[in-house]
Order: structure tokens, then sequence, then C-alpha cells
């Protein structure tokens, strides 16, 4: 049992196809991939020496690296240990101290803190930074056999954020990540190996657990470039790869729904990228079928202020009641369906509310209904 033998299945059965994708890139095929991680995962084993079991951190930000990396631990039969990298140098070496990590995999933006761990940390023995010219020696090795693991060996050690105490690792065996797979086919999305993932959210935490049905399955791994969260290029990203799904904790949901609430031609753009999907599924349905719906706050001023999207955040409308009343009509001019207006309760007095609810009823919305 062990996860890695996803990636030696599709490389067997489908070399060329594309496995993991930096923005709308392909790097690399799912041959590509399995020659890589079994070639590291040689290099961990005989280069530092290391066993199943021992324990490899990650310390890096969402790249392709990260899943050969991860992939690779597997491979070797040792246990991974994604790390937060946006935790301080201080945190790190406690995880890395507690959890007695023997190599660390880091980027070069973490590598100053992390390579200064070696030799502080007891257990560490080196830190590689990938993408450089150490990892890609350790990807050309001879590829390693895959080493067999039993259900109930430690896969994962899942570690909290620390924010009531110290961090607490958990350890999460083959057996949790086989039925977390399982799970997620039965409990939330059936996958297709035509179909992709999109990490923007940290592979620390949720994402890297909502990737593994995606890699079972052999969809693509989609990395987005700027390495976060971009309304414009995750938009860009759902027209070039099909079938995309995304974890998103609610803080980037909120962040997404201001970038896409910020111009009609960003409404527009998704209800292509949409219609898109539902061709390529073969449907009869158009997106002219479908409720779009949108969250939106609002605030009425006396004076008119400035409603370019600099001048204004993309999820609150702020403006005289005819500007308010212009952008929900240009919103419902360029698709959206179903406006769920809220006045910006917070910080707010009960009467102004209770003044501009009014007059969004009375006022604006029979104007925008009309059209």
């Amino acid at each position: 049992m062990n996860p890695a033998a996803w990636v030696e299945r599709h490389a067997r059965r489908r070399p060329d196809d594309p496995a993991l994708a930096d923005g709308d890139r392909v790097c690399p095929s799912w041959g590509e991939f399995a020659t890589r991680t079994a070639a590291a995962a040689t290099s961990l084993r005989d280069h530092f020496g290391l066993s199943p079991g021992d324990r490899v951190a990650i310390v890096m930000r969402n790249r392709p690296e990260y899943l050969e990396a991860l992939y690779a631990i597997w491979h070797a039969g040792l246990v991974a240990e994604p790390v937060n990298a946006r935790l301080h140098r201080d945190e790190i070496a406690y995880i890395l101290e507690h959890s007695e990590s023997a190599l660390a995999v880091t980027d070069a933006d973490h590598a100053g803190d992390v390579e200064s761990l070696v030799g502080t940390v007891a257990s560490l023995q080196a830190a590689v930074v990938a993408p450089g010219e150490r990892w890609d020696r350790l990807t050309a090795s001879p590829p390693a056999r895959l080493v067999g693991r039993r259900p109930e060996d430690p896969a994962w050690l899942f570690y909290t954020s620390g924010t009531t105490g110290r961090p607490k690792g958990a350890t999460l065996t083959h057996r949790s990540l086989l039925m977390a797979t399982l799970s997620y086919f039965a409990d939330i999305d059936p996958v297709l190996p035509q179909d992709s993932v999109l990490h923007a959210a940290p592979l620390s935490h949720g994402a890297g657990l909502y990737g593994l049905p995606h890699v079972a399955q052999g969809a693509v791994s989609v990395v987005p470039q700027s390495g976060g969260v971009d309304g414009d290029e995750i938009a860009a990203l759902l027209g070039r790869w099909p079938g995309m799904s995304f974890f998103a904790a609610p803080t980037m949901v909120k962040r997404l729904a201001g970038d896409f609430q910020d111009t009609p031609d960003k409404l527009r753009q998704w209800r292509g990228a949409i219609q898109q999907e539902l061709d390529k599924l073969g449907t009869s349905r158009s997106i002219d079928d479908l409720e779009i719906c949108s969250m939106i706050w609002y605030t009425i001023t006396d004076e008119e202020s400035d409603q370019t999207p600099r001048g204004r955040a993309s999820n609150l409308l702020v403006g005289t009641a005819a500007q308010v009343t212009d952008n929900l009509k240009r919103l419902k001019e360029a698709g959206l369906t179903m406006l769920l207006i809220w006045p910006p309760f917070a910080d707010m007095p009960v009467s102004k509310t209770l003044d501009d609810l009014k007059r969004l009823k009375e006022e604006i919305m029979p104007k925008v209904e009309a059209i």
C-alpha cells in the first residue's frame, strides 16, 4: 500500500499524458513524473542513507517540484512532513526537531532559513533546494523500486497551525490516505483522468489531501504560477484545463468573490469558461440554463465615488444610488442572474443600514429589474 503506486500505474498506461502543470504549461508527463520520483527515491535512500519510516520535511511554496518531492518520499517508503511555508524560522525549527526530520526539501525562498537549521536541529542531516542543480542530480539517478508499506505505517505527519500553543503533529497512515481518497469519490465528487485539480491553497494543508484522489485517477495537478489566489489567473486556467476543481479556505473564497465581481468583463470570462466545460461534457444544457449568483455588499453615499477597479473594493459597491444602480445593471447585462445584495452591517449604524435597504428596495432594484 503506497500512494506512489498511482504514479507508476499512470506512467505505464498513459506515459505521454500530462501529470503536472505549471500554470498552462505541462511539466511533466506521467512517464517523466514517475521517472523523476523513482530516481529521487534512489537518492533519498542511497545518497542520504534514509530507511523506510524516516521523516523528510517539505518546506516550500506550491510548485511542481513539491509534488515530485512528496511522491519521491513515499516511493522510498519514507514519511512525508509538509510544513507550512509561511511559518517563521523558529517555528519551522520546532517542527523539524519535534518530528526528528532527517532531511528537508525546500525552495530558494526558504533556503536561507532551512539550510541554517542543519547542525542546529539534531536530526537534520541536510537541506536540498528544488528546483536547483542538486535536485536535478537527485532526479537523474537510476530509478528505485517502489517500497511497499503496511496500512498502519505512517505516511504523512500533518502539523497543526499552533494557534493555541505548540504545533501538534497528527500521524496519517497509508490506510488513512487511502480511505480519504476513497471517501472523496463517495462523498464529494467523481474524478476522471481528463480532469484537473488546481493547487491554489497550500499543499501542506487541505490542498495536498484533496490532491490525492486526483492523482489516484490520473487527473492533472495544476499549480498556478502566481503561487496563490489570483482571480484573473484562475479564470484563465479554468479555460485551459478541463474538469477543474480546487480546495479553498473561506478567506480564499471571499477573495475570489471580490476578484470576480470586479468588472462585468470578468463575469463574461467566467460564463465563457463554464460554457466550454458544458460543451466538453456533451450536455445539451447551456450557460443560459444556469443561475449565476454573486454576493455583493453595497453602501450608498451622498457624493459620487471612484468606480474604477483600482478605486473601490471589488466586492463592495460604494457610491451614490445612481452609481450603485448603474453597477448592478451592468452586472446583470453581463449575465449575473441572481443578485445577493447586502449592506455592510459591520461598523455601520442601524439607522443607516435600514435606510440603505429601503432605498435599495424602492429606488434601485426596480430600475435594475426593468432591464
